[in-house]
């Protein structure tokens, strides 16, 4: 799993790109937290940041994709429409086990593993798929 920004990740757009950064900044902030005990403690920034995240960043990539009239446009916009589904999903666990005064040690692991797979699966594929594209049309 990637820890540190690698070229390989960069789609050649710096709004993306500087997200993707964000993205992957907060990630290791949870790593760290979790192994230092405070996974909790993080996991509540890390939900805010990512409903910004979701809105913000995937608007962006999106009218990006339609400006440039990039063919896989649907797919793309679908696979962020899953995300965004199991950002609620987190959500409400969360609010669940809060509510109970459950730990949310599992939910901690459970969103840095989904965040990490998110990583490596949509910026590792659909993303650098985007920038072949976009490298071909430059």
């Amino acid at each position: 799993m990637f820890s540190l920004w690698d070229q390989k990740l960069s789609v050649g757009i710096k709004e993306i790109d500087d997200r993707h950064r964000q993205l992957l900044g907060m990630l290791n902030k949870l790593r760290i937290a979790m192994t230092e005990g405070q996974g909790k403690a993080e996991i509540g920034k890390m939900i805010v940041f990512l409903e910004d995240y979701v809105v913000t960043h995937f608007n962006e990539e999106e009218q990006i994709m339609e400006q440039h009239q990039y063919p896989y446009v649907n797919e793309h916009k679908q696979a962020h429409q899953v995300f965004i589904k199991e950002l609620a999903e987190l959500k409400e666990k969360l609010r669940v086990l809060d509510s109970h005064g459950n730990s949310t040690t599992n939910l901690a692991v459970y969103l840095e593993r989904r965040l990490s797979d998110w990583f490596i699966d949509h910026i590792g594929s659909k993303d650098r798929k985007l920038a072949s594209f976009m490298s071909s049309r430059a």
